[in-house]
């Protein structure tokens, strides 16, 4: 029983409510797209053909479904798994058909997460929005802990998993995807857009945002991606950028459930080793605006934010905080087989895991490579500046760009090398086209241009959270590390737990940084690689999994009233 009264008023939790196993609830949405649901398979519908009849739940009231483990209790922070359905499916469906994903999930002491995402509708827009208001919801009602969100997908779950990593880098610890092949289908038609394309060509610029985001990819051999061929260009590129990544190939399987049941014992170790840093060291961010829905604007990630193409509606951001550590990091490979043709288990897999090689230095520094931006903001109250030295902004751009920097008095501040404009609480830096060299002084300590900014010494500026800003993979629970269960992480040398014979390869890729090519001077001393200057949006898509890189304007959406539907009497069919 819904108390509609109650849910005006804005009470989430109702008297009752079971504290352990499923519970269906509503979320009342920000969104309202009409009344009832929007049916049929013609021009306008949100797949084309479609394998039956296209369901799309327009009000502002959306099911989902929270599945609390057993020994729950109020207050007490634990992951989330949030769990994307399929086309013509129901937030249930993996709830029911992967009975091993939801035990695991229920044994770890996890939060299960099923969202509705507006039904048949490819995650996009309000489909994205149910995803974002449903976290916001579960993170209200139960305690979550907000750097250790999980996605795991199938089918158009996957088309969306892959999608909202990329545009929520700052949200998601990972992602699992799987049997996404049918996306690749040129015919998949969004009715919300018009000449939506699809490839296959996976594109490193828009990889390049989950470089901090371990990615799993599950393919099928009687599957669209026959042989994982299209997931294994996904793969490399994503090694490319340095991230975690992993590949498994089902040498029998077929577009259904069960694949994602046989991979829990690679992807519970991805949990247990990825977090999210709660303040990154370093971003990279492609975007287009031309995928904004309301409130969901595509504009940055973590500190970095309020991206404007000055042109178009394509941009790219790098950042890197010089002021937090960052441990730099390899990847190495392993391949692996195991599983039996008898009942289609046998699979391929391969592996890539970073491990420590060491960390670059610390300075009072802020590197910034812009493409195609005519603005951008800087929040610098997270990473530990020190206002009582120089501190320096290299800033490179193919345009003139304005770039905001908040979260610090500016007041006692001299700059030198731009033209700037103050207000009580920012600084814009207003650059030319080109590279540019900022320097703010206290006052009295002199701010030559091209004054190099010193380095922190030992001691000097507070130590970050557990993890902020290093690469996922080298805090706790790690590789080469502790598993925060207790247990112990793969090592970079070996495949995960339950992958079978384990065969390394000896293929190392090391860490890339993320400046681009104008300030690599800046950035020598750091022990940073370097990368070209991002220079806008493509599309990445391997076996369907397609990803259009795009932020809201908002760190979170805002928060939707939720509250118990009903426990149990979950659907059967």
């Amino acid at each position: 029983m819904v108390d509609l009264t109650a849910l005006r008023g804005g009470v989430h939790r109702i008297e009752g409510e079971p504290t352990s196993g499923p519970v269906e609830k509503v979320l009342v949405s920000s969104s309202n797209q009409g009344q009832g649901i929007d049916t049929g398979n013609g021009p306008a519908a949100f797949q084309n053909p479609g394998p039956g009849q296209n369901f799309h739940y327009l009000g502002r009231t959306q099911g989902y479904l929270v599945d609390l483990p057993p020994g729950w209790r109020p207050g007490k922070a634990v992951p989330e798994v949030m769990v994307l359905h399929g086309y013509n499916g129901y937030y249930d469906e993996e709830y029911l058909l992967a009975p091993k994903l939801r035990a695991a999930i229920e044994k770890l002491g996890y939060i299960g997460v099923y969202p509705l995402g507006r039904g048949d509708v490819q995650y996009e827009h309000d489909g994205e929005l149910d995803l974002l208001e449903v976290h916001r919801a579960v993170e209200h009602d139960y305690a979550v802990d907000h750097n250790r969100v999980h996605l795991v997908s199938i089918s158009m779950g996957g088309f969306g998993a892959t999608k909202a990593a990329v545009r929520h880098p700052d949200l998601f610890a990972d992602a699992s995807v799987f049997v996404g092949g049918e996306q690749g289908d040129a015919n998949v038609v969004n009715g919300h857009l018009t000449n939506y394309p699809l490839t296959r060509a996976a594109d490193p610029r828009v990889v390049g945002n989950l470089q901090d985001t371990p990615l799993f990819l599950g393919a099928s051999a009687a599957d669209a991606d026959a042989g994982g061929a299209s997931a294994s260009v996904v793969y490399a590129q994503l090694r490319q950028v340095g991230d975690e990544a992993h590949v498994k190939q089902y040498l029998a399987g077929t577009h259904e459930p069960a694949i994602i049941d046989l991979a829990v014992p690679q992807m519970v170790p991805q949990w247990q080793r990825s977090s999210r840093p709660a303040v990154p060291a370093r971003i990279n961010y492609a975007l287009d605006t031309s995928w904004n829905f309301g409130a969901l604007a595509d504009s940055g990630s973590a500190w970095l934010q309020h991206l404007q193409p000055a042109t178009g509606t394509q941009g790219a951001a790098s950042a890197e905080a010089v002021t937090l550590p960052r441990t730099l990091t390899a990847l190495s490979e392993t391949t692996s087989s195991g599983g039996s043709a008898t009942d289609r288990s046998a699979y391929l897999l391969r592996d890539s895991l970073r491990h420590p090689t060491g960390t670059r230095p610390i300075s009072n520094t802020l590197a910034m490579s812009l493409t195609n931006l005519s603005s951008s903001s800087a929040d610098l109250a997270p990473l530990n500046v020190d206002i009582s030295r120089r501190y320096c902004v290299d800033l490179s751009s193919d345009v003139p760009t304005t770039v905001q920097l908040t979260g610090l008095n500016f007041a006692g501040l001299d700059v030198v090398g731009i033209p700037v404009t103050r207000t009580s609480h920012a600084l814009f830096l207003h650059a030319s086209a080109g590279t540019t060299h900022v320097v703010l002084s206290p006052r009295g300590i002199p701010g030559m241009a091209g004054t190099p900014c010193p380095a922190a010494p030992h001691g000097s500026m507070a130590s970050p959270a557990a993890g902020a800003g290093s690469d996922p993979g080298t805090g706790p629970g790690a590789v080469g590390g502790t598993a925060p269960n207790g247990g112990t992480a793969p090592t970079g040398g070996t495949a995960p737990v339950g992958t079978g014979g384990t065969v390394p390869t000896g293929n190392t890729v090391p860490d890339r940084g993320l400046a681009a090519r104008p300030v690599a001077a800046s950035l020598a001393a750091t022990g940073l690689d370097v990368l070209p200057p991002l220079t806008g949006l493509a599309l990445l898509a391997a076996g369907g999994l397609v990803s259009i890189a795009r932020k809201r304007a908002l760190r979170r959406p805002p928060l939707s009233n939720s509250a118990k539907s009903r426990p149990g009497g979950l659907k059967t069919g």
